[in-house]
């Protein structure tokens, strides 16, 4: 999968050249604080009500409110953060990113 936000929204689709998942969001239709735990959720196989509150990792209206358009002067803005177990990097694009965590032995 390429760095855009051209898949169905909400779909989350494996990549397994970079070994990531990807997905997008749209805005207030469908926000990162929204589209991150449910693709989480959607990866793990759990139910999103058993996943740490977002809030406990990042400010979910921030997050809302800096990539409210995903276009324009914010699309090379990044914000990375580690929640559930997944490197997650939320891009002005429209594109989450989201990798496992690798375990250390």
């Amino acid at each position: 999968m390429t760095d855009d936000a051209s898949a169905p929204l909400g779909s989350v689709e494996y990549d397994p050249t970079t070994d990531a998942y990807y997905t997008n969001y749209a805005g207030d239709v469908a926000p990162p604080s929204a589209v991150v735990p449910s693709a989480i959720a959607e990866i793990t196989g759990r139910g999103v009500e058993t996943l740490q509150p977002l809030q406990e990792v990042v400010d979910p209206d921030a997050l809302d409110h800096i990539f409210r358009e995903p276009t324009g002067d914010r699309e090379d803005v990044e914000i990375a953060f580690t929640y559930a177990g997944h490197d997650v990097t939320v891009s002005g694009s429209g594109v989450v990113v989201i990798e496992s965590v690798a375990c250390e032995a």
